[in-house]
């Protein structure tokens, strides 16, 4: 039974106007009303599922969520929220997969900072996961970010000391060096490797890095891309790795879409209350208030580097 339009509408708009103003309990009545109507619409079960999450009730906005996510399979924004809700009930292995998840799919849409928010968020949950810090340090790296991405490195050489290969932790620490020449971080971890003593633990990924300017990462891909041969059957698991990462990074190039351009959606919404990003799957026509910047991309560095990320 198809439901009605105007009984949709209405409730919407009453829903938003209630959370605007923070009246979360009401927000919630409307927008089940307006499902109702439509049971499967995504900008509803969004907006219920953030209603219902800023009133800290976190199942129900988790298997809220869920039902968007499967509804709209291509969008990250639920299965973000449903890492964030994760996190806040202490399950972090499936925090850590639905980050990971959303990082994905934020790639293939090209929004390459918001993939990296998502790799940093994995870095802050889990310091030792090598995988998000090598995408971190070799991304820094390409991007200028020195700073930045000698800390990746410094977590990147301790996580491969812990994990038997102190000769990886050693290419690390010498890529920070030839970044950041004498910086007395990574001279004190060369040392300590030479020594054999143990690196400091990983620290935490850095915040507030600024937004990735996607010319230069063109740049950086043509520069790299002239370095990779030809695919080759048989070809060595670092070669088809650095192959699929600059396959990743090419994705991230291709007709990214404008910044504030959204994609197609159904309506339009208010903005966000309280600065923070729109609960909907989509961004919302309006006032740009309420948006966040995009963070991330999924990059490579040439084969000497991507072998850093391999513990086999």
């Amino acid at each position: 039974m198809t439901g009605r339009q105007d009984l949709f509408d209405e409730s919407m708009q009453l829903g938003h106007s209630a959370a605007w103003d923070l009246k979360w309990d009401r927000a919630i009545g409307y927008y089940r009303k307006a499902l109702a109507e439509f049971p499967d619409d995504p900008r509803a079960l969004t907006s219920l599922g953030l209603a219902l999450l800023e009133t800290s009730q976190l199942p129900d906005s988790l298997a809220v969520y869920r039902q968007a996510a499967k509804i709209t399979p291509d969008d990250p924004v639920p299965i973000e929220r449903c890492a964030e809700i994760f996190e806040r009930l202490g399950q972090t292995k499936e925090a850590i997969e639905h980050r990971e998840a959303a990082g994905e799919l934020y790639v293939r849409r090209k929004d390459a900072e918001k993939a990296l928010d998502c790799w940093s968020h994995v870095g802050r949950l889990v310091p030792e996961n090598l995988a998000a810090r090598s995408r971190l340090a070799l991304t820094h790296e390409r991007m200028g970010r020195r700073r930045e991405a000698v800390h990746e490195y410094m977590a990147v050489a301790s996580i491969l000391q812990r994990a038997g290969k102190p000769e990886r932790g050693m290419e690390a620490v010498q890529r920070a060096l030839a970044l950041i020449p004498g910086n007395p971080d990574a001279g004190h971890a060369m040392r300590l490797l030479r020594e054999g003593k143990p690196l400091p633990p990983a620290q935490p990924p850095r915040v507030g890095t600024g937004p990735l300017r996607m010319v230069e990462v063109g740049e950086a891909l043509r520069a790299e891309a002239t370095t990779v041969e030809a695919p080759e059957d048989g070809a060595d698991p670092e070669t088809a790795a650095q192959r699929q990462a600059l396959t990743i990074l090419a994705g991230l190039m291709a007709h990214g879409p404008a910044a504030g351009d959204p994609p197609g959606g159904r309506g339009t919404r208010p903005d966000r209350p309280r600065g923070r990003e729109p609960a909907a799957h989509q961004p919302y026509s309006g006032s740009p208030q309420g948006r966040r910047p995009i963070h991330a991309t999924d990059a490579t560095d040439s084969s000497n580097r991507i072998r850093l990320c391999s513990t086999s």
